[in-house]
Formats: C-alpha cells, structure tokens, sequence
C-alpha cells in the first residue's frame, strides 16, 4: 500500500476512512493489525476535531434533504464524512437496531460551519412483505454523526 508524501507528512488530509489501523507490534519486525467494528469509528481520522451542532429533517423524513450542521474546531482545513442512521423502536417489524440511510462528506477551514445534505430515499425507511415494499407508520429516528459509535444528533420523524 502506498501513501501520498502529503497524507504521511500531515500537509494534506486523508480522503476516506479505513476499518483497520497498522502499527509497529512493539517487536520491531512486524506490523499490528487492528480492526475497527464501528463504520469510520477511529481508523483514517484527520488532523483536526469536529463538532456536530444541528440536524433539520424534512417533514416525513423524505422529499427533501436532512440537514446537518457541522464545525471544523481544530486548526486546519479537514474533510469529515456525515453519516445518517435510522431506527425504528417498537416497530412490529424485526429490523437492525440502526441502519445507514445515507451519509455525504464537507469541507471546512478552521472554525467554519458547513451543511452536510443527505437525501434519505424512502425505499430506505422501507420493509419486504409479501406484496412488496411497504413504509410502516409510526415513529423513525434519524441520527446523526462520525460514525456509526458516535451520534451526537437524534430527530424524530413522524411518517404517516
């Protein structure tokens, strides 16, 4: 695997989000594995920190984009992915306990605030039954964040 003099030399961001890290082993001639069970939880993290301050759902949860509020609280231009989960607690469907609608990655310069725009498609909310897909009513619940360990925002949607 090769990386960009950029990315090792901390002059440029990392672009994505790797589900493993590796490290020395301490042996001086090997390399330690370790695996991430959290989607973007850790490995591939930038060089700055960000907090999420606001999520506007679109009445029904579809039709229009989720917006996410997002800062850049470190002191260096940064690429951060906004991921968006959904649950459903006491649905009369077996479901996950939470499940990826969608996600949409933003730019920032040190103390900016940008919008992460996620389009949920309904299909997304949706369950198989014998006649084909079909939107349960009742009460889903958007969150989101980094990754799928850490979901600092929660919105309620009522679909009808």
């Amino acid at each position: 695997m090769t990386y960009a003099p950029g990315v090792l030399g901390h002059l440029a961001t990392p672009a994505a989000r790797a589900p493993w890290l590796l490290r020395p082993d301490g042996s001086g001639t090997g390399v330690e594995v370790r695996l991430f069970a959290p989607s973007g939880e850790l490995a591939g993290t930038g060089y700055t920190t960000w907090s999420f301050e606001s999520l506007a759902v679109p009445e029904g949860g579809t039709g229009a984009p989720v917006a996410v509020g997002v800062r850049n609280t470190g002191a260096r231009r940064g690429r951060e992915v906004v991921q968006l989960y959904a649950s459903r607690p006491g649905s009369a469907v077996q479901r996950p306990l939470k499940w990826l609608v969608g996600f949409a990655a933003v730019d920032a310069d040190p103390g900016a605030c940008v919008t992460a725009e996620i389009w949920v498609p309904e299909r997304a909310l949706q369950h198989w039954t014998e006649r084909g897909w079909a939107l349960e009513p009742g009460t889903v619940v958007l969150a989101a964040g980094p990754s799928s360990a850490s979901l600092p925002l929660t919105a309620e949607v009522a679909i009808p």
